[in-house]
Formats: C-alpha cells, sequence, structure tokens
C-alpha cells in the first residue's frame, strides 16, 4: 500500500512515539515515582496479549513470503517478532524471581538488537540461512522459555528488595531500546523515500518500544513508570495489530487470486489440449476415408 507520504506523518509520529512518552514518564516519575501498585494477573494478561500479537505477525510475515510486495527487511522483523513473541508468554507464566526480570529484559535486548538489522544489506535477506533465522531463532529461544519458567530461581536476581533494579539491569534495557530506536529511523527513512503504511506501522512500533526500553532507567517493580512501560510495550504491539488485520485480508485476497490465475491457466491448458485432440481425431478420419 503506497501513496504519497503525509508531511504530517513524520511529525506526529515524533509526538506520539517518542515526546508524549518521555513527557508522561518524567511526569509519573515526579509525582507518582516511589508509589506502587501490585498486581500479578493484569500484567500476565498485558505480557500474553502482547506476546500473542508478536507470535500471529510473525505467522503472517512468514506466509506473506509467497506473494509479491515483501520487503527484504520483513526478515529480520519476523526473527525478531518470533523471539519477542515466545519470550513474552514466557514472562506471563513467571512469578517474581531472579527468571522475572530475565524474561523481560531479553526480549528488549534481542528484540532491539535483530530489529536493527533491517539496516542490512537486502542481499544478506536473501540469503539461505536469513531465510531459515525466524525458525532458527524460534528453536534456540524455546529452551530458554523453558529454562525461564521451570527454572525462576537459577537465574540471577537483578532488583533489590524494594524493587530497585540495578544498574546493568537498566543498561541492558537502554540497549535494547537504542536498538529499536535505531530500527525506527530506517522505517521513517523508507516511508518518506516510498509512503508505504507498513513502514510507517513500524516505524511508530520500534519508536514505541524503543522509548519503553530507554525508559526503563527511571523505573521500579510495580511501580508508576514500570506500569507505563509496559502500556508503552503493549501499545506498540496494539500499533500493529490493526496491520495484522489488514495483512491478513490482503493475503487472503492474494491467495484467491493466486488460485482464480492457477485455474485460468489449467482451463487455457485444457482447452488447448481438447484442441489439439480435435484437430488430431479429423486428421485420422480423413486417412482413414477411402
Amino acid at each position: 500500500m503506497s501513496s504519497p507520504p503525509s508531511k504530517y506523518a513524520l511529525p506526529l509520529s515524533a509526538l506520539l512515539s517518542v515526546v508524549l512518552p518521555l513527557a508522561g514518564s518524567l511526569v509519573l516519575y515526579r509525582w507518582a515515582g516511589e508509589g506502587k501498585w501490585h498486581h500479578e494477573p493484569i500484567h500476565s494478561t498485558m505480557e500474553t496479549t502482547g506476546g500473542l500479537i508478536a507470535l500471529s505477525m510473525t505467522g503472517l510475515l512468514l506466509l506473506h513470503r509467497r506473494f509479491p510486495g515483501h520487503e527484504p527487511h520483513f526478515e529480520w522483523v519476523a526473527t525478531s517478532l518470533a523471539c519477542m513473541g515466545l519470550l513474552d508468554v514466557a514472562h506471563a507464566c513467571i512469578e517474581v524471581s531472579g527468571a522475572f526480570f530475565w524474561s523481560r529484559a531479553l526480549p528488549t535486548l534481542l528484540g532491539g538488537l535483530l530489529f536493527a538489522l533491517v539496516w542490512a544489506p537486502s542481499r544478506w535477506a536473501g540469503s539461505d540461512f536469513v531465510q531459515r533465522l525466524p525458525l532458527l531463532v524460534s528453536g534456540l529461544t524455546l529452551p530458554v522459555c523453558l529454562g525461564l519458567v521451570l527454572f525462576p530461581n537459577a537465574w540471577p536476581t537483578t532488583f533489590s528488595d524494594q524493587g530497585s533494579y540495578t544498574l546493568a539491569a537498566k543498561l541492558l534495557n537502554v540497549v535494547g531500546g537504542v536498538g529499536f530506536l535505531v530500527a525506527g529511523t530506517r522505517f521513517l527513512v523508507c516511508y518518506r523515500a516510498r509512503g508505504k503504511v507498513e513502514d510507517l506501522v513500524f516505524a511508530n512500533h520500534c519508536l514505541l518500544f524503543g522509548m519503553a526500553g530507554v525508559l526503563f532507567m527511571l523505573t521500579h517493580m510495580w511501580g508508576s513508570v514500570w506500569w507505563f512501560f509496559h502500556f508503552l510495550r503493549l501499545l506498540a504491539y496494539g500499533v500493529v495489530l490493526r496491520y495484522v488485520a489488514v495483512l491478513y485480508r490482503r493475503l487472503q485476497a492474494a491467495q484467491e487470486q493466486a488460485l482464480a490465475q492457477e485455474v485460468m491457466e489449467q482451463s487455457h491448458l485444457v482447452q488447448t489440449r481438447l484442441r489439439e485432440l480435435e484437430a488430431q481425431l479429423r486428421e485420422a478420419r480423413r486417412e482413414s476415408e477411402p
């Protein structure tokens, strides 16, 4: 879906995905920085919802390979979303423990680094290795998820009894956040050049994830900024949710068109073969006449 890029799209993206999250975090940090609200069921619901959206998007992007218009950098997007989705679902299953942090930090760190590969040359995405990378990364992520869920206390603890995080824990999230911001700039550049809606969708998705990762520096567990950080992540998944529906309808239409084209081609071949048989039959009759 291409159209001339709107002159308001980029400033609006910066406002909604960067400025407002930053302002909201600073306000919460200033006026409700020490408050806490411990509610694990809502937290698990948010994480599960985001994870399932990520996995749905992964499947659709992999299916989209078979049709025209599939961009090479979507291979990195699918790989990142597969890794993040699995870890997000695992995070939703874990109570407060060492694994509780790592199941949250790893999707931010790994997801951001994988998303940043959208800057890689297009020829890389065409290699057999990268084509298999989403499944390969999923296969490597699943054992990590099992280790997090089954052995939650075997992972190093990175927060105090009061819920404050260590500097190393914060830096892991910041690095992942920077990776998302780097990827977001790539999609903004692509949108400005081509005007494709999906570029703007993924730009906003990455910017929101990036801000959530960077703003982790201000959080403590169950605090107001901590919840805001989770809200931004869920909002980032929500940004691509509508695109999931659009892409699904587009793939359905493409499949129907491909099926109709195949039926037409088969019908043409049958008609051609029937004409050939009729000609052969007429020729045989002429030869058999005295």
